[in-house]
């Protein structure tokens, strides 16, 4: 079993990773068009990215088992999880809406 210590530093980990990809996600909001390389990476992305909240939430579990301050921690699982689900509903979005627009220009090119 990891120490609390460990486990914080794991974590924190995990959301400087859940920051990269809001960097990464943030321009492409503002793009009406993409490649298809684009549409790819934003997939593998969100792969990861869903990977990622397992993760958080395995640590996050054995962080609230060991931690007296619970409410601190509450407050961490739900700060953390709401960016989870805000940042891939919003790469769910830009998928949805640029395999919408990839499906059209290939009906039109056939």
């Amino acid at each position: 079993m990891s120490n609390l210590k460990d486990l914080i530093k794991q974590r924190g980990h995990i959301r400087s990773r859940l920051t990269l990809f809001e960097k990464y996600l943030s321009p492409l909001l503002n793009y009406k068009e993409t490649s298809a390389v684009t549409l790819n990476e934003l997939r593998l992305r969100c792969s990861k990215v869903r990977d990622m909240s397992c993760s958080f939430e395995e640590i996050q579990s054995q962080i609230e088992m060991l931690d007296e301050d619970t409410t601190k921690q509450m407050q961490e699982r739900e700060t953390t999880e709401n960016s989870f689900f805000n940042l891939i509903a919003q790469a769910q979005s830009l998928l949805e809406f640029f395999e919408k627009q990839h499906t059209v220009e290939s009906l039109s090119n056939a």
